[in-house]
């Protein structure tokens, strides 16, 4: 090999181990990068939790850690305005908010956040800026808006205009629980007591908790000489005002409680917020929690409560299982995720969970209920019949388990007898079901008791006269009382 061949090898060597290099360097440059931009979206989702919970400290916290390791991050200068705002740091907030603006002018978020502050303060031309610029910019926020300038023009007397404007946020957001509560008082400023009372209830209905919209209402009835209505209205404001202050007294015990008992008092108002069926504030309280305790198994089950009566059940299940997971193992956390279950058609992790509740606690009659239910629908009499008479056994006022015991006797041909029994047993427990009639009705037409039958298939008609199978069920009862004759 010549002087000049081992030069260029030479060279080519080095040309690789530089191209090795360099690449090993930008791929350890990637993995930073990829690690700050992984953790700062971790932390903005934290921040956005933390919102929700109500917890700002925490935040602020998160969303400070998103702009120091990215700068340009819009969202999170707002998210981080919003939560400065609600602890009254109008000094920070503007400023975060004036960052937000500075990387995108058109930030509605900040707009919006700059409004409420200058609002806040009294500073009405300043803050009908903000909302305008919102507006002006578009649809995002813009029911927000208008309705925060209903209530500025509100403020200053000027009625028309603040009608207008609330009128303008129902236009966007139709389902706009506030919009419609400041436009019945709006309505009932100018004795519009039709219009009021309209408004009223379209914001009870959006939201049955707004004390104020029924203390409002049963004015409004009032003044139309609606007495009843008024009195009703009044009735439900003071129930609710009574649960407002029991809220009120565990917030104040959050307040001054120190850092090992604040987690306690928040899990009283959670489970509070659940026996009001307050379901969204409770998730909210339980959340908190978790930041706080993240392995709280009570935090966790009570998100799956809560979750499971608003009908998500998958929440309910993936809540109740970290519950089960950090320690809480009892019979009615496995019988209530065996109800999510259920409810999405997984029978075999539902009858899996009833039967570790049964196991838990024998005397759970709602789990051996599903249970009889659950092995009824695989055509599995033994278990079923015996799930049934448990049920029985424990609360023998339960008409559900009676009806189901014969309707399985039914379905399987098996003591008759006995399900004619059960059926009239469930129907004189609830008189006005009409399935619990129609059942007795079968059973004693398959024991060729026909009049009785008739009689019994009357009554379910006569609770519920729109269901045509009763009616066919009366043709055929009465075509073999014919041929009996």
């Amino acid at each position: 090999m010549t002087i000049h061949s081992r030069r260029n090898l030479l060279s080519r060597m080095r040309l690789r181990c530089l191209t090795h290099l360099i690449y090993l360097l930008l791929l350890y440059l990637l993995s930073i990068f990829l690690q700050v931009a992984f953790a700062g979206e971790d932390s903005y989702e934290h921040g956005q939790h933390a919102l929700q919970s109500g917890n700002y400290e925490l935040a602020i916290k998160f969303f400070r850690l998103v702009v120091e390791s990215d700068p340009n991050r819009v969202d999170a200068y707002t998210g981080l305005g919003y939560a400065e705002s609600q602890l009254g740091r109008y000094e920070d907030a503007i400023e975060s908010y004036q960052k937000a603006l500075n990387l995108e002018i058109h930030a509605p978020q900040a707009h919006l956040g700059l409004g409420y502050i200058a609002y806040r303060q009294g500073r009405f031309d300043e803050a009908i800026r903000s909302y305008r610029a919102v507006i002006n910019q578009g649809e995002t926020g813009s029911a927000e808006a208008y309705h925060n300038l209903g209530r500025i023009y509100a403020e200053r007397g000027e009625v028309d205009s603040a009608i207008a404007a609330q009128k303008s946020a129902l236009a966007i957001k139709s389902d706009f629980s506030d919009a419609h509560y400041h436009l019945a008082i709006l309505y009932r400023r100018k004795r519009e007591w039709e219009s009021a009372i309209q408004g009223f209830q379209n914001a009870i209905r959006l939201q049955p908790l707004m004390t104020q919209a029924h203390y409002q209402l049963a004015r409004c009835y009032t003044q139309t000489g609606d007495r009843d209505s008024a009195n009703q209205s009044m009735a439900e404001f003071r129930r609710l005002s009574a649960e407002d202050a029991e809220v009120q007294r565990h917030l104040e015990a959050i307040f001054l409680a120190g850092d090992q008992e604040k987690v306690a008092h928040i899990l009283v108002l959670g489970n509070l917020y659940l026996g009001q069926e307050k379901y969204p504030e409770a998730i909210k309280q339980f959340q908190r929690i978790v930041t706080l305790v993240p392995k709280s198994s009570e935090a966790f089950a009570g998100i799956g409560h809560a979750a499971l009566e608003m009908e998500n059940y998958s929440q309910a299940i993936a809540s109740y299982e970290q519950a089960i997971q950090f320690g809480l193992k009892n019979a009615r956390t496995y019988h209530n995720l065996g109800l999510a279950y259920m409810q999405l058609r997984n029978a075999e992790k539902a009858l899996e969970n009833f039967q570790r509740a049964v196991a838990l606690n024998p005397m759970l009659s709602q789990a051996h209920l599903m249970l009889g239910t659950l092995y009824a629908a695989r055509k599995v009499f033994q278990p079923a019949e015996a799930h049934y008479k448990k049920v029985i056994q424990l609360d023998s006022d339960d008409a559900v388990a009676y009806h189901s015991l014969a309707y399985l006797y039914g379905h399987h041909n098996r003591n008759l007898e006995s399900g004619v029994k059960l059926a009239y047993k469930a129907a004189q427990l609830s008189p006005k079901s009409a399935l619990y009639h129609s059942t007795l009705s079968w059973l004693l037409y398959k024991l060729g008791r026909y009049t009785e039958a008739e009689d019994a298939i009357l009554r379910a008609i006569e609770i519920n006269p729109n269901n045509p199978l009763y009616r066919e069920g009366l043709e055929e009862i009465r075509a073999q009382i014919k041929t009996t004759r």
